[in-house]
C-alpha cells in the first residue's frame, strides 16, 4: 500500500485503475481509501457530519457502521467480544453474510436492525432495548 501511496503522490493523481498479471483492469485504488486505511477517517469538505451516535430515546440508539466496536460495546453496555474494528463489521460477522437493509438479528437483550448498506459494508444500524424480563406487560 505505500508503494502505491508513493506512486500516487509522485504522478499527482488521486486514484489508479488496478491490473492483474494478465494486464486486465480488475479494480480502482483511491489515495484518500489507501491513507484512511492507514491513519482512519479523514473528513474533508465533502463527507457529510452526520454524528457517530444518535440517541432518539433512552431504548433506541443508532450507530453509525464505522464506529469502533470497543466505542460502541461501552455505549449499549453490551456484552459483545471479538477481532472485529467496527460495529458494522461485528454484525456483518455475527450475520455470516453480507448484510442487506432490514436484516435483523438478536445482541444480547437488543434487537438489531440493519437501517442502510453501501456495497459490502453497513453504514448505519439501529438497536433497540427489549422489554426487561419482569416488566409490566398488557393485561398483568
Amino acid at each position: 500500500m505505500g508503494r502505491m501511496i508513493v506512486e500516487l503522490q509522485r504522478n499527482r493523481a488521486k486514484s489508479a485503475i488496478v491490473v492483474d498479471d494478465h494486464e486486465t483492469a480488475i479494480g480502482m485504488a483511491f489515495l484518500e481509501d489507501a491513507l484512511e486505511e492507514i491513519v482512519g477517517p479523514i473528513q474533508d469538505e465533502f463527507d457529510d457530519e452526520e454524528p457517530a451516535v444518535n440517541q432518539p430515546s433512552p431504548e433506541i440508539a443508532e450507530l453509525r457502521g464505522d464506529l469502533p466496536l470497543p466505542e460502541a460495546v461501552e455505549l449499549l453496555g453490551i456484552d459483545e467480544t471479538g477481532t472485529d474494528d467496527t460495529i458494522g463489521g461485528h454484525v456483518v460477522a455475527v450475520l455470516g453474510r453480507l448484510p442487506e437493509q432490514g436484516d435483523n438479528l438478536q445482541m444480547g437483550s437488543d434487537r438489531v436492525t440493519v437501517v442502510e448498506v453501501a456495497t459490502r459494508r453497513i453504514l448505519k444500524l439501529r438497536f433497540e432495548r427489549d422489554k426487561e424480563p419482569g416488566a409490566a406487560s398488557d393485561g398483568e
